[in-house]
């Protein structure tokens, strides 16, 4: 069966309330997974791919857990392409999304720029922001933390999966917690970390409900570990270090009055994804 004809028989299906993907993205990313192919090499070669009855199956099977059973097509493969890497995904991390990539191409270019030498991933999840920033920038060293211990076998899984060849740690930590008697101080801290207020969690699509409650909720406001993170990495960070993180759409006025009571942070830039919203903010430490 070609390309086409998927599509067509495919219109069986309900798509209008899968917020993750439209009907063709999720029918490419299935025959991506399916034959073993990046997107590049599938849209470069689309009119020539068939898949036989067998796969025809798997890929309809699949199909069938996205829209009856609202389990989201990352887990349902088990991966997901994020900037320029792919990662293995499960239930017990958050899925990677494009906005994050966001996070990812600033710390980059401040690596870069100013020769950052070593990292930490704050509530890394699966690691996708801490190994891209790896693979395509300059940093020497990066360490990852998360509080859940299936998310740490993950993490390493993807350092794995993707070659990574800059010296990495993987810590079990509730944030700073357990890195309170090393002494070690980061160039730059990045973090995408829980921020959906409590109340509104119930109030997700059934497909984001499906992620883990640990990497969604923020607490009442949605800052608690804003505010947990901002105070503590003023003991991790180097003098000149920077700390950026992902944040809510909504979150940004309330962020600038948080690092507005800390004299050590300047605040020196605010970044909104392709929708205009607000996505990321970057701020430097200076020690007192």
């Amino acid at each position: 069966m070609n390309i086409t004809e998927i599509y067509e028989k495919a219109n069986k299906y309900d798509f209008s309330n899968i917020d993750i993907c439209t009907k063709n993205q999720a029918i490419n990313l299935i025959i991506c997974h399916i034959k073993k192919i990046n997107m590049t090499k599938f849209y470069t070669s689309m009119n020539e791919i068939i898949l036989s009855k067998e796969e025809v199956t798997i890929l309809f099977k699949y199909l069938d857990e996205l829209i009856y059973n609202k389990i989201p097509l990352q887990y349902i493969i088990g991966e997901v392409p994020f900037y320029k890497e792919k990662y293995i995904v499960t239930k017990d991390v958050l899925i990677p999304r494009q906005d994050t990539e966001i996070l990812v191409d600033k710390a980059i270019a401040y690596i870069n720029r100013y020769n950052l030498k070593n990292a930490l991933d704050l509530c890394s999840g699966s690691g996708a922001i801490g190994i891209s920033i790896s693979n395509n920038s300059k940093i020497n060293c990066m360490h990852f933390v998360d509080v859940s211990k299936n998310a740490l076998e993950i993490i390493n899984k993807n350092i794995i999966k993707n070659d990574v060849t800059v010296d990495t740690k993987i810590i079990y930590s509730n944030l700073f917690e357990n890195l309170m008697t090393t002494g070690y101080k980061y160039d730059i801290i990045v973090s995408n970390p829980p921020y959906i207020p409590t109340n509104d969690i119930d109030n997700l699509s059934e497909y984001v409900k499906r992620e883990p409650r640990l990497a969604l909720d923020g607490g009442i406001s949605g800052l608690d570990f804003y505010i947990k993170i901002i105070d503590k990495a003023r003991d991790f960070l180097k003098d000149n270090g920077y700390l950026m993180f992902e944040i809510g759409y909504n979150q940004m006025e309330s962020l600038s009055k948080i690092f507005s009571n800390y004299v050590e942070y300047e605040i020196l830039e605010k970044v909104k994804d392709l929708n205009l919203n607000d996505r990321v903010i970057i701020c430097r430490f200076h020690k007192i």
